[in-house]
């Protein structure tokens, strides 16, 4: 991938309805760093990520902002408020690339939900050689039943 410009687009768009809390779950507080924190981590480390986007829930953009701030991520190099769906997120995340680069014939996007702290870094090395022949790639783990009273 050395001859790629690797992008991550981090989707931290979500509202957390579903969660029922005050904040979403991307900001949810896990042995002291929130759940957005360590997703960034996981690629901010990663040696074959360039630079990170971060498409933020415009009412979070400047808790989001803060995260990123507070920890020195040398590869976030936008964060940028997101839209009324995941598409339109996804969407307004690429369009940075787009307007961010000037040639866009060498650049890959990895495209990773805000609230999926725990992506390791052997799951990025794998997505992208399977990039190396593949225009698209989606990733698939075997997932457990749990129940949280």
């Amino acid at each position: 991938m050395k001859d790629w410009l690797v992008y991550a687009l981090i989707l931290s768009g979500g509202s957390g309805n579903r969660f029922g809390n005050d904040m979403p779950k991307q900001f949810a507080d896990v042995y002291g760093k929130t759940i957005l924190e360590y997703c960034i981590q996981n690629f901010n480390n990663h040696k074959s990520i360039d630079k990170i986007i971060i498409v933020s829930n415009p009412e979070h953009l400047q808790r989001t902002m803060q995260i990123a701030n507070s920890n020195k991520f040398k590869k976030i190099c936008a964060i940028v408020e997101g839209g009324a769906t995941r598409g339109e997120s996804s969407y307004i995340g690429l369009r940075e690339i787009f307007n961010t680069e000037k040639t866009h014939s060498n650049i890959k996007v990895l495209v990773q939900d805000a609230v999926r702290p725990n992506t390791k870094s052997s799951i990025i090395d794998k997505v992208l050689n399977a990039l190396e022949s593949s225009n698209a790639v989606s990733v698939a783990v075997p997932t457990t039943d749990t129940i949280y009273i």
